[in-house]
């Protein structure tokens, strides 16, 4: 119990946060901030086209933090394949980001922002990643779109088994 209440006390309190940093930004700072907010919103809803959307045609994913792999250049298709891969495996996923520093320079933006990502199955632990990601994003015609996406990992919590049990989970309604 007193978990889940500290957990929520840190919800409220990062939301709480997070909407003042939104209301203080620009107008082009929110346009980028919408735009990073997406692939956790839309990878949480297994809405794989519409996170394509969000990527630049080629972007620079980095991980290396939290899996242990070199930084490597994938289509957008390549990076929803292996998540979805993977998150619907879940019973639920929400990834909680919220903006830490925006800056616009033309039509080139960074997003650093902190995340903490909730992994659930029905019957088990929850398993948590914590973290920040560095984004970067170029502006095509009217939209911004990553290039450019870091993740630093800094801890996870709880049931550090859920992702092998997820996979298994996909594999079995075969999935890869």
């Amino acid at each position: 119990m007193k978990k889940i209440l500290l957990g929520v006390i840190a919800l409220l309190c990062m939301n709480y946060c997070s909407n003042k940093n939104i209301k203080s930004l620009n107008h082009e700072e929110k346009r980028v901030w919408n735009t990073v907010s997406k692939i956790g919103q839309y990878a949480d809803q297994h809405q794989w086209k519409k996170l394509n959307q969000v990527f630049y045609k080629n972007v620079l994913l980095d991980y290396a933090s939290f899996i242990g792999k070199k930084p490597a250049n994938l289509k957008p298709e390549q990076i929803t394949g292996s998540w979805k891969n993977l998150l619907p495996g879940f019973d639920k996923t929400m990834h909680f980001v919220h903006p830490v520093k925006i800056s616009v320079n033309g039509n080139e933006a960074n997003c650093f922002s902190s995340v903490m990502a909730v992994h659930y199955i029905k019957g088990k632990q929850t398993w948590k990643v914590y973290g920040y990601y560095d984004h970067h994003l170029v502006k095509t015609a009217s939209k911004w779109k990553v290039d450019k996406m870091k993740f630093i990992f800094t801890f996870q919590e709880g049931d550090l088994t859920l992702p092998k049990l997820a996979a298994k989970r996909m594999k079995e309604k075969g999935v890869k």
